[in-house]
């Protein structure tokens, strides 16, 4: 962080005179300065210099993917159901397909998405009808090849019960 910028500010609310020259456009602000890319700078123009406002954007707080996954899958085992990881995504911000295994040669998918609130949620795949084993398997590959971040995780539960947050749209 820029050393003119004081611990004891508030950076998200405080205006910021200097943090970068002027003519610089924000986003390679943002860069220079090493800061989050979630973090939103602003410029207003004074009579002689640039004043920057920095802040934080306003979004639900998540956790990183892999403590996400590898919790719900402790949790799971805890309980006495099998639960692993087919594929491992990227660390911080892959999204998960649920793979819900009912145990009769059949699967339901379910895939990570955000409700109209921005809150997760999650889509049924196939409108929630059980696939076969090949037919999950298919999907899963073709949504691997198509977005490497992926996380797939399958789970062995009859009743086919989603342990991760958020509700199924």
């Amino acid at each position: 962080m820029d050393p003119r910028v004081k611990p004891e500010d508030d950076i998200s609310a405080k205006w910021c005179r200097s943090l970068a020259p002027a003519f610089l456009a924000p986003a390679f602000t943002a860069v220079i300065l090493g800061l989050d890319p979630r973090i939103h700078i602003g410029i207003k123009i004074g009579a002689h210099h640039a004043v920057w406002r920095i802040g934080i954007s306003m979004t639900e707080a998540r956790l990183p993917s892999d403590i996400l996954v590898m919790a719900t899958v402790r949790r799971c085992n805890n309980q006495g159901l099998f639960a692993a990881v087919l594929h491992r995504g990227d660390d911080w911000g892959g999204a998960i397909i649920v793979k819900l295994n009912l145990l009769d040669g059949t699967s339901k998918l379910l895939t990570q998405s955000r409700d109209l609130d921005g809150k997760v949620a999650w889509l049924a795949v196939n409108k929630g009808v059980a696939l076969s084993e090949s037919e999950a398997g298919d999907y899963i590959e073709r949504q691997v090849k198509r977005d490497p971040d992926l996380w797939v995780v399958e789970i062995e539960d009859r009743d086919g019960r989603n342990p991760f947050e958020g509700k199924i749209l």
